[in-house]
């Protein structure tokens, strides 16, 4: 998410070639700054959003990329709590606060693991959670893919 379109352009001007799609979305900014608050990625084929008409997106509904995703209702309270900001970990689990129970709940539900963590304090004090928070690993039976006109991969 960039505030501005035109910079989703740009972007995607370099993305496009390696095979990158996008759509372009709006949501309530009264419901946070930036969209990895606002919808979590839980597992492949299932998001959370805000439990609110439309899901808190302006203009329509949902991404035409989403549309055949499942969608876990987060309740307002919780995403103002940080609900949103998760660490989907590929393999049916999910990294969320402690805060939001009934996320937690509704995720389970949808057949999602939650890992729940004490976050509370760097939330209110930041307003980054989890995903904000991470950086990528690299693990030693990981492939790596170059990336064209990227830097060679570093050897051991």
């Amino acid at each position: 998410s960039c505030g501005v379109p035109q910079a989703a352009d740009f972007m995607m001007r370099m993305l496009k070639r390696e095979g990158f799609t996008h759509d372009i979305w709006f949501f309530d900014s009264n419901l946070s700054y930036h969209s990895d608050c606002i919808m979590a990625n839980l597992a492949e084929g299932v998001i959370a959003l805000p439990d609110l008409p439309n899901y808190g997106i302006l203009g329509g509904g949902v991404p035409e990329c989403f549309k055949d995703y499942e969608i876990v209702k987060m309740p307002v309270e919780e995403v103002k709590l940080g609900a949103a900001n998760q660490i989907c970990l590929g393999d049916g689990r999910s990294i969320v606060v402690r805060t939001a129970k009934e996320t937690i709940k509704r995720m389970k539900a949808a057949g999602v693991e939650p890992i729940p963590i004490k976050y509370d304090a760097i939330w209110a004090y930041y307003h980054s959670g989890p995903d904000c928070s991470d950086a990528d690993v690299w693990r030693e039976n990981d492939p790596v893919k170059p990336v064209p006109d990227g830097p060679p991969p570093i050897e051991n």
